[in-house]
């Protein structure tokens, strides 16, 4: 099972790393940048994330609706 799943993560890894190249020959960094990064600009849901980092998380959810967002802890 680990043999599998190393060889299926090497694989990812690969097409990863094969996209990013493309897309920085093909001058597509703005455009990533702006999907991920900007999408997000309240800096709150980085600070999220950096919580759950900081915690040793290894997943983590949340949930948000009209009122309000929550981050289970």
């Amino acid at each position: 099972m680990a043999e599998t799943f190393n060889v299926w993560l090497d694989a990812l890894r690969e097409r990863r790393e094969r996209w990013v190249a493309a897309s920085h020959e093909n001058n597509f960094d703005r455009g990533i940048w702006n999907a991920t990064v900007e999408k997000y600009a309240d800096p709150t849901h980085f600070e999220l994330l950096q919580n759950a980092e900081d915690a040793d998380a290894s997943w983590g959810s949340l949930r948000a609706d009209q009122r309000c967002g929550h981050f289970p802890s």
